[in-house]
């Protein structure tokens, strides 16, 4: 390091003139591009935790959690399968990939199951 690097002052900020029709000239050309940038993706999120049920795959993803997990969870009972005509045959054969990709997770009970663990958390009052 230099003596000139180590003993410079640092940066100082300036000011750029700027005026109120730039900015909303500005303002007016980012909205359009994030609003379609990120309705795509709102909307999932908004669609998945509003939804009675949904899918292994969009659950692991919402949660932040692999696929594998999520089944795990499912053999375990920590999350319950949503009701389905063909749930019989789901228990009945859960190695079938047939099956398993009609397996969805009843997110009724995952959000009362939250529900009641944040109402008893001791911090939470």
């Amino acid at each position: 390091m230099t003596l000139q690097i180590a003993t410079h002052s640092p940066v100082q900020p300036q000011e750029i003139p700027s005026s109120i029709p730039q900015l909303n000239q500005l303002v007016s050309l980012l909205v359009p591009a994030l609003v379609e940038a990120l309705l795509p993706s709102l909307s999932r999120s908004v669609g998945i935790n509003t939804a009675e049920s949904v899918t292994v795959s969009d659950f692991a993803t919402s949660v932040g959690i692999s696929e594998r997990l999520v089944w795990q969870w499912l053999e375990d009972g920590i999350l319950l399968p949503a009701p389905t005509k063909d749930a019989s045959k789901i228990r009945a054969s859960k190695k079938s990939g047939v099956s398993r990709s009609r397996t969805l997770i009843n997110m009724t009970a995952w959000r009362a199951k939250q529900h009641q663990q944040a109402k008893d958390c001791k911090y939470i009052r």
